[in-house]
């Protein structure tokens, strides 16, 4: 090589060595600027690529209120791809909520993309981006759920009514054996969700129909028992063939069923009969002209209230008995109040929610305790924006820690402690500020549009099953109340025996 080529091939060598550090040297003054400029909020060093996942460990929810110590109300961390902000305490996630729709974004995940081909149409509705689309979509589920208990309230809660009751026929029929209860009350929240949304039709299988219900539910909990890593790193994506594969599979099965119920639905679907939910969703949305067809916005629409409807209700009476077990004598002040007030032969009602207070209590203790759904569904902000005296800038991922709001001690003061008495005031009614603290179903914009009709199932189911039964731990036996993470937290397997009262 020649002393000019040579002197040649160095100047390149030195200009993109020296245009590279002029590159780097930007960047970086531009982040130091930008920092500057903005008051971001602190947070834990992180991992190349992984973000802070890494650092989680088995119980998310303690590893934020460790960082929540260190960093305050609001920090900053990072999930894979995604920069997210952690806002931590009731008073700072409801100053977000009440923040315009600064915070009523969802983040554009691989699944969603992934649910919108299997749907053929629109996003599903729990991820659906915040715009006009969606407050078009949000009213005419409310309005459909306002149609179909006005004008079958009182059928609305014969089912939750005779499902229960069936339910503890299930769980008597062992006598005083010692058991596994999980797949009884699986089996009859399935019913249950069914009828509400595709009513009772006695031409198919509707056992079978419930069976596919309750194993889909459970494949979809445990394939994202620890979350969808594509998800949080998209690039993922062309790697991780094989789960997305399977992702395609496990939802596809469930949507077929819900399209044939579409279908036959649309087909007999008169304006004068409201059989379900499917049935009002239809009258409520025959008005909307978007340009989507009605099916294709109902298959993307159903499997969200099934599977909210079928998850948060199965799981919190799982909860709701093994805490039972576990504290007796909460269970006794139960057994009393509703012997006191409604006895043990009449039918508890929704009426009677008014009465039955310390029952009411213990259902939000046991929800405060467990925190089901610690993070709620991510949120993302859908312009620059501040919260807690930080900048927080658009396309941020925002999760809603109501986990730290079920235990922050300021306000509760013992939050480790059981004692439904927390929620009732000296006067003997509902404390209604500590029940808003416990986020279940979320707040805002993007607040579950059936919490209502959750709360009420729930209530009726509850105390049904405490007129009738008593759950009795076995004396060998050692019950664990920490969560199994999940989308949202169970129970772990646990056996009780239960007896008729």
């Amino acid at each position: 090589m020649s002393d000019s080529s040579a002197f040649s091939l160095y100047n390149i060598e030195t200009v993109i060595t020296i245009l590279l550090v002029l590159s780097v040297s930007l960047f970086l003054s531009r982040k130091y600027l930008t920092e500057r400029r903005l008051r971001r909020p602190p947070g834990p060093w992180g991992l190349p690529i992984l973000g802070h996942l890494p650092f989680f460990g088995p119980s998310p929810p303690r590893t934020f209120a460790r960082w929540r110590q260190t960093y305050g109300n609001v920090f900053r961390i990072r999930l894979g791809s995604w920069e997210t902000v952690v806002l931590n305490g009731y008073d700072v996630i409801k100053e977000a909520a009440d923040t315009g729709d600064d915070f009523s974004g969802r983040p554009c995940f691989v699944s969603q993309e992934l649910l919108q081909i299997v749907n053929g149409g629109p996003p599903s509705f729990t991820f659906e981006q915040f715009g006009e689309a969606y407050l078009n979509r949000r009213k005419s589920i409310t309005s459909a759920l306002h149609l179909f208990t006005a004008k079958e309230r009182k059928a609305t809660e014969e089912i939750f009514i005779e499902e229960v009751n069936k339910l503890v026929k299930s769980l008597l029929q062992n006598g005083k054996d010692a058991r596994k209860i999980k797949d009884d009350i699986q089996f009859a929240v399935g019913s249950n969700i069914y009828q509400f949304l595709f009513g009772n039709d006695k031409s198919i299988d509707r056992e079978d129909q419930l069976k596919r219900i309750v194993n889909h539910s459970n494949k979809i909990t445990e394939f994202l028992r620890n979350g969808n890593p594509f998800d949080v790193m998209p690039w993922l994506r062309y790697i991780m063939q094989n789960r997305i594969k399977a992702f395609i599979t496990i939802t596809s099965e469930f949507r077929h069923m819900i399209k044939q119920q579409i279908q036959d639905h649309v087909k007999t679907f008169s304006p004068a009969i409201t059989r379900d939910l499917t049935d009002a969703l239809i009258a409520a949305d025959s008005d909307v002209n978007d340009g989507i067809d009605q099916r294709t916005k109902l298959v993307a629409t159903l499997p969200d209230l099934q599977g909210a409807g079928f998850d948060t209700t199965n799981k919190t009476l799982q909860w709701l008995i093994l805490y039972m077990a576990a504290y007796p004598e909460v269970q006794t002040r139960v057994h009393a109040e509703i012997d006191g007030s409604v006895g043990t032969s009449r039918q508890i009602t929704s009426a009677d929610r008014q009465t039955l207070v310390y029952t009411e209590a213990t259902i939000n203790e046991v929800l405060r305790s467990v925190s089901l759904s610690p993070f709620l569904v991510p949120k993302l902000t859908t312009c620059d924006t501040s919260i807690g005296g930080y900048d927080i800038e658009r396309g941020t991922v925002v999760i809603f820690n109501q986990h730290s709001s079920c235990h922050e001690r300021e306000f509760w003061g013992d939050p480790e402690e059981f004692r439904p008495e927390r929620f009732i005031t000296p006067d003997g009614k509902l404390d209604q500020t500590k029940i808003s603290h416990v986020m279940t179903f979320g707040l805002g914009r993007r607040k579950c549009v059936g919490d209502v009709f959750a709360k009420m199932q729930t209530f009726l189911w509850f105390s049904t099953l405490m007129q009738r039964c008593q759950y009795v731990k076995p004396p060998d036996v050692a019950y664990d109340l920490d969560p199994v993470p999940g989308l949202s937290y169970s129970p772990k397997d646990f056996i009780v025996t239960v007896q008729e009262r």
